[in-house]
């Protein structure tokens, strides 16, 4: 196995996308409707912008996600091997998780349904979502971590695992984790309180918006207002 390098556009359709020894390499985007297959091998994302209408299933190869965005455009089942991604967009119907997640700049739901199931996911930088991010599924142990805000104008649905979003919560509708949601920055929401604890754990925040709280907890030296 050897090296392929692409420096154009590389597209397959209906077809597979694989991946199964030596580098795939090169600056061009990559855009499909058929599944990425990536059983051994690297797989370098640079600074490409990376399409699947299909399911992603990497069991072998190290994906190394450069700058790259990966735009998933159809329905989709993600098992990553815990290789991280930089930037996913989902434009399309659903992308659901078969394994944990760690997505290192940002998340982007542009339309459709980004289903956790009982996965953890981790955003280092922001949510923005049209659509809906699903974490419902997650039970006590899993948990939805976000670095910075959620804003949009879709919905965040949380499950019995905790939620930490370190900076604001300003979607537009917004169901809290039954366990613990932590908030570091300002909410204003439509909030749904799940019957759990909301704990704003970083400073001085606001609540921009009249709410029902179950459990409500200001754990800081700052004001909450």
């Amino acid at each position: 196995a050897g090296t392929e390098t692409f420096n154009g556009l590389v597209s397959f359709a209906g077809g597979v996308l694989s991946v199964s020894g030596g580098t795939l390499t090169g600056a061009g985007n990559i855009t499909g409707t058929g599944t990425v297959s990536l059983t051994g091998g690297t797989f370098n994302g640079y600074a490409r912008t990376i399409e699947d209408a299909g399911n992603w299933t990497d069991v072998g190869t190290v994906f190394s996600s450069g700058t790259s965005l990966v735009l998933f455009n159809g329905t989709s089942n993600v098992l990553s091997n815990g290789a991280g991604f930089r930037d996913v967009e989902l434009d399309g119907v659903s992308v659901t998780l078969l394994d944990d997640i760690t997505i290192t700049n940002n998340l982007t739901i542009t339309a459709g349904v980004f289903v956790t199931g009982t996965n953890n996911l981790g955003v280092t930088n922001n949510i923005v979502s049209a659509g809906t991010l699903n974490a419902s599924g997650q039970l006590g142990a899993d948990t939805l971590t976000v670095g910075g805000s959620i804003s949009g104008g879709g919905t965040v649905t949380g499950g019995a695992g905790n939620i930490d979003i370190d900076g604001d919560i300003t979607i537009t509708n917004f169901t809290a984790s039954s366990g613990t949601t932590f908030i570091g920055g300002n909410f204003s929401s439509s909030l749904t309180h799940n019957n759990g604890t909301i704990e704003f754990d970083t400073g001085a925040s606001t609540i921009n918006s009249v709410e029902t709280f179950f459990n409500l907890s200001n754990n800081v030296n700052a004001n909450l207002t």
